[in-house]
């Protein structure tokens, strides 16, 4: 086949895709704490989710940083400190059901973990998608690579195999009013993550919000001087675009 012949099938595919492209949808939220007194206190928590789907092939991708610190007596002490970022990409095999890829990278010192990664190819199902209620579930699989802030044993480095479980619902309880609630169990060789996040967010007009999160997450396996169940409460201003 000639040079010409494939740059023009190409180009008709690429031309195909954009024609069933959609809009790039998302939202970033911004929270920020200061006190100021015998000890200063700040906090600031950043997220930003996005999406967009190329005909049955759906692109997300998440961002967050969450930094606190406190000072007392001129010493400044960080108390806080977490990045995460994930990519995620679905394929409608059915109206209701998809097949996925996702990879997440999370830099948490102060969970022991200096880093982690995972890999994950798995399978959903949507069981409520109206403008009500939104409900699925979704199970996978892969592997996760850890770097840990002490070693033990002489090793700072796990590797294992994964098995996830996660079920996410979005319950619209008024005009200006939605409830989320996302669990995830993620089962590993090493350890097995549990995690629970629920929101409700509350929409100011049609572009800003506020939003109240609450998040669990329990490890089943920490390095020494570390606690095994994590809580974060965090208020927000949302802006979708």
């Amino acid at each position: 086949m000639r040079p010409s012949i494939i740059s023009s099938s190409i180009a008709a595919l690429l031309l195909s895709a954009s024609a069933h492209a959609s809009p790039f949808t998302g939202e970033a939220e911004l929270g920020w704490i200061s006190t100021s007194g015998n000890s200063e206190t700040d906090s600031l928590t950043i997220k930003a989710k996005g999406e967009k789907a190329y005909g049955k092939i759906k692109h997300h991708i998440t961002g967050e940083v969450l930094r606190s610190s406190n000072t007392t007596a001129g010493v400044k002490t960080d108390t806080a400190k977490r990045y995460l970022l994930a990519y995620k990409a679905d394929y409608a095999v059915t109206d209701k059901g998809y097949a996925f890829l996702s990879l997440n990278y999370e830099n948490d010192r102060f969970s022991g973990y200096d880093r982690r990664t995972s890999e994950l190819v798995g399978y959903g199902h949507q069981f409520h998608n109206n403008d009500t209620l939104k409900t699925s579930a979704e199970l996978s699989v892969g592997a996760r690579q850890s770097t840990l802030s002490v070693a033990i044993n002489g090793d700072d480095s796990q590797s294992e195999t994964v098995v996830k479980l996660q079920g996410n619902l979005g319950w619209t309880v008024s005009e200006t009013t939605l409830f989320s609630q996302d669990i995830a169990i993620e089962v590993g060789d090493e350890s097995t993550i549990s995690r629970s996040i629920s929101a409700l967010k509350v929409n100011i007009n049609s572009s800003l919000a506020m939003k109240l999160t609450y998040t669990i997450k329990h490890t089943s396996e920490v390095p020494v001087g570390r606690e095994k169940l994590d809580s974060e409460r965090v208020a927000t201003i949302v802006y979708s675009f």
